[in-house]
């Protein structure tokens, strides 16, 4: 019946739902059958060796009405669900009896799969389904969970984490007052004091293991752990009913402040930490109810203070800083936040317990992770914490621990930058070893990757140092015939574009890792952004050697693959990639791009042509011809032929109308001064000069009135020498000095479009013969404003 049941096409499920209704009264009878006979040999205390095989016969008939019974008729839906829960409380009386039940250890445990059957088949009911026994339900789980807590002998944790689970199904689907104030309250008494506290096998655990006691529980463990089903529960119907909740929380809080100070005993000590758990847990609901930076400073830390010396002060100290982490993601200090971090740091100690140093380095990452985090006030305390994340990285054995702490380290590096360089460079000396011996835990290896990233800006153009391990890591993590690059791919891309913004020169090193770029730009699609960032690097920092470079003619071949499939928002970023080559290093990308820029220069003479992909395609075909003409004339040559003069018509006449689809000023007067390098080569040839001159003159017009001031200047000038040393620029980053660099070199910047219109009409006049002529020309051709406009400004 289960793998009928499995299966999902049309026809088989309408085929399993006839079987079921067809054969279920039968198996129904055999399921009451064998119910009755269980719980009579249970009563009568007749329990043989023959209960095993009742048992299995019985888990297997109810694991087949599983499958069967949800594509039963309603009617016979809702008379099984009658007789599951009557059976079920049946069941449940015979374990909660006065007398304990006594059975074989096989047969017990067969016993507790049948009890985890049936919870799993009410836990997985139908909203529907449950609507009319929701009350019926909510008490026998309710009634499980207080038998538990009374004596955990009873019923298999599975089992009481399904009736956890079930209680939070009918809390979050309850509208009608079916789960009652006074119910919640219970409830959350009964999770405080029984299922928060730390039991006998956590403490052990805590001696034994302290880093597998720290492993972070994520996903919807819930479901089928214990305390984070607990904890779960605790958070649900506080937020179903927080006016009466919270009071109650704030008297058990009380409640244990009020307790004799003096008291150390191990049993208080986990009350109050199952009781911190909760406030930590309800920090949301409580912020306003307490105040958490004052009862920190009267009673937390003094209580700490106090416990340092008791054989169980770990567990108050391992508290305290799980509230303050909890406390500052909801509400960040104002006046106790040096204390804090006094605190926290402090208990990074080596000499503090493994896990209060765990729980610590936690805690510190989410006291900075704050808005008004100032590293002047950190000053003090930093030199303290780097040291002591260092040892702590270095204390930690299991990869998972380590992974906590390098992210934690990463963290605080990204915060500091520049003001922990010294133990930055301690962190990059043991960070060769984590990644040597991680080779079969991919995660921390990830943890490592992302560490180096910030490793690399904080070091700046020291990072250079770094390069021969760099390297090799970004190597590893990008190599598409590793299996490793599926976890490492999107921190090595990361790192890869931080070293390469951070190089001051482009290595023989640097270029052989190019290498890995060709397989990824075939397979990964979701970070052609990352890849193309990473190839501009390249391109910036190489410039000519880079373009001229045998690599440079496979991304041509590469590039040329891949705007063939794929989206407009790739093909923008191709556009603005090879106008970025344009820019850097003109003659070689006119020569190892033709192919390229060719067919972009046919796509921009479509007359369907428009949006953003056609305006950036329109600003590269510009920015070639403004930084090199005669690559330009060669790309319009090769598309036009012998009608070459129809493509250079198009295109002034595209310039034209497109020119208020650009929105950058700058842009717009890239598309001017092309216009009129445009013009220059067309003086030979009369005929074409007087079709494109007005468009040209057009175009200038307007742009004209986008870049000069009241005084004519052009603002887009940047006068002044290009800098040629990094002491001339405070950039963040060696990248960023080059970016500023190609800015000043940039002719846009360079050349004012007022004097270049003038120069050019100068020019055009001598083609013309005289003045006279052109003006008259220009009278018969422009409109008049335009014209007008031009003479103002002439």
């Amino acid at each position: 019946m289960k793998e009928l049941s499995s299966k999902k096409l049309p026809n088989d499920r309408k085929t399993f739902s006839q079987l079921s209704n067809s054969c279920f009264d039968q198996v129904y009878g055999l399921w009451q059958n064998f119910h009755s006979i269980l719980i009579t040999k249970l009563e009568t205390l007749e329990v043989e060796i023959d209960v095993n095989m009742l048992l299995e016969k019985y888990i297997n008939v109810l694991k087949a009405i599983k499958s069967m019974w949800i594509d039963l008729i309603i009617e016979k839906q809702n008379a099984f669900f009658v007789a599951l829960l009557g059976n079920l409380k049946a069941l449940l009386n015979a374990v909660c009896g006065p007398t304990p039940l006594q059975l074989p250890q096989t047969a017990k445990d067969r016993f507790h799969k049948l009890l985890l059957t049936y919870s799993k088949i009410v836990l997985n009911s139908e909203e529907g389904v449950l609507g009319g026994f929701a009350r019926d339900i909510f008490e026998l789980a309710r009634q499980c969970i207080f038998v538990h807590s009374r004596n955990k002998d009873y019923f298999v944790e599975r089992f009481v984490v399904n009736c956890l689970n079930q209680i939070k199904k009918i809390v979050d689907a309850s509208a009608n007052g079916i789960v009652t104030s006074q119910d919640m309250e219970e409830l959350l008494r009964c999770l405080v004091f029984t299922f928060f506290p730390l039991s006998k096998e956590d403490l052990e655990e805590w001696e034994e293991d302290a880093e597998e006691f720290c492993s972070e529980e994520i996903g919807e463990i819930w479901k089928y752990n214990l305390r984070p089903s607990a904890e779960t529960l605790f958070l649900t119907i506080l937020h179903a009913n927080p006016h009466h909740l919270v009071p109650v929380i704030l008297s058990t809080l009380q409640s244990i402040n009020a307790r004799n100070a003096e008291d150390q005993s191990l049993e208080t000590i986990l009350t109050n930490d199952a009781v911190y758990s909760a406030v930590g847990l309800a920090a949301n609901e409580l912020f306003d109810a307490i105040n958490f930076e004052q009862w920190f400073v009267d009673d937390l830390l003094p209580s700490v203070q106090r416990c340092q010396t008791h054989p169980q002060g770990k567990i108050v100290h391992r508290s305290v800083l799980r509230l303050v982490e909890k406390w500052i993601g909801v509400k960040p200090p104002t006046e106790s936040r040096c204390v804090l971090y006094e605190f926290v740091i402090s208990s990074l100690d080596g000499r503090m317990d493994m896990v209060v140093r765990l729980a610590a380095s936690s805690a510190l990452r989410t006291l900075l992770d704050d808005f008004e985090f100032d590293v002047d006030s950190f000053a003090p305390f930093q030199e303290q914490c780097t040291d002591s994340l260092h040892k702590l990285l270095q204390n930690t054995e299991s990869g998972d621990a380590k992974m906590r702490v390098l992210h934690v380290f990463s963290f605080v590096i990204e915060r500091l930058h520049k003001h922990v360089t010294s133990s930055i460079h301690k962190l990059a000396q043991i960070l060769p070893d984590i990644w040597q011996n991680s080779e079969s835990h991919n995660m921390l290896r990830c943890a490592v990757v992302s560490t180096l990233s910030q490793v690399v800006i904080a070091l700046n153009r020291d990072s250079v140092g770094l390069h021969p391990f760099l390297l090799g890591v970004i190597h590893c993590s990008t190599d598409i015939n590793s299996p490793a690059h599926v976890y490492l791919l999107a921190d090595g891309l990361d790192l890869w574009l931080n070293v390469m913004q951070n190089a001051t020169e482009l290595t023989v090193d640097l270029m052989q890792l190019f290498g890995n770029m060709f397989g990824l730009l075939e397979i990964s699609s979701e970070s052609l952004k990352e890849c193309f960032q990473i190839i501009e690097c390249y391109v910036v920092l190489g410039a000519a050697n880079f373009m001229s470079s045998q690599y440079a003619t496979a991304l041509s071949s590469a590039v040329q693959s891949l705007v063939t499939d794929v989206r407009d928002e790739c093909l923008n970023i191709v556009a603005c990639l090879v106008t970025k080559m344009v820019k850097v290093s003109p003659h070689e990308t006119a020569t190892v791009f033709h192919l390229y820029l060719r067919n972009t220069l046919e796509q921009v003479l479509h007359p369907e042509a428009y949006g953003i992909l056609a305006t950036n395609r329109l600003i590269l075909i510009a920015r070639l011809a403004l930084h090199h003409a005669e690559g330009f004339w060669s790309v319009v040559e090769d598309l036009g032929g012998q009608r070459s003069g129809e493509v250079v018509d198009k295109l002034t006449q595209i310039l034209c109308e497109r020119i208020d689809t650009v929105a950058a000023t700058l842009e717009r007067k890239v598309l001017a001064l092309a216009s009129l390098v445009i013009l220059d080569r067309l003086l030979r040839d009369q005929q074409a000069l007087k079709i494109c001159l007005p468009r040209a003159l057009t175009v200038c017009v307007q742009v004209l009135f986008d870049v000069c001031d009241e005084d004519k200047i052009d603002t887009t000038v940047i006068s002044g020498e290009v800098p040629n040393s990094t002491s001339q620029l405070e950039t963040e980053d060696p990248h960023a000095d080059r970016m500023r660099g190609l800015m000043y070199a940039d002719p846009a910047h360079k050349i004012s479009l007022l004097d270049f219109t003038r120069n050019c009409l100068q020019t055009i006049e001598e083609v013309f013969g005289n003045q006279d002529e052109m003006q008259q020309f220009l009278v018969t051709h422009i409109d008049p404003l335009i014209l007008k406009d031009l003479r103002e400004f002439l």
